[in-house]
């Protein structure tokens, strides 16, 4: 259905990724494009919280178009916090860890069971950074 983008907060520190549905490559594409470009005005580190609680089955393709995002990070990229991951997004997750260990380690990434609980992961890790 669509992939919503926008700003969490005033600040404009966390970017949210909305899911809805089934989503295409196009939609990921497209909606990557526009965080960079909300990063691109802004000269801090920006987190993000990838909320797939209303979202489906993922696309064809979202393994290799992952890695390509995952090994081109922008400069202003902070740590990510994925809220409502099911098991099928958890295990791709854990592959992407073993593929990626580095861009994936613990202290950027976490599965949040909440958007509150999300917010709070960014927000404490944002403080000690």
């Amino acid at each position: 259905m669509s992939i919503e983008v926008s700003w969490a907060n005033p600040e404009k520190t966390v970017i949210v990724y909305a899911y809805e549905g089934r989503w295409s490559m196009e939609q990921f594409n497209n909606s990557y494009q526009q965080a960079r470009k909300l990063m691109d005005t802004v000269q801090h580190p920006v987190d993000f919280i990838i909320d797939v609680r209303n979202s489906s089955l993922l696309p064809s393709g979202i393994l290799s178009r992952g890695r390509n995002v995952v090994t081109t990070p922008h400069p202003n990229e902070g740590r990510t916090a994925i809220v409502g991951a099911n098991t099928f997004v958890r295990s791709m997750l854990d592959l992407f860890s073993r593929l990626y260990g580095e861009r994936y380690r613990e202290s950027k990434f976490y599965l949040a069971p909440t958007m509150d609980e999300a917010h709070k992961w960014l927000s404490t890790n944002r403080a000690q950074a």
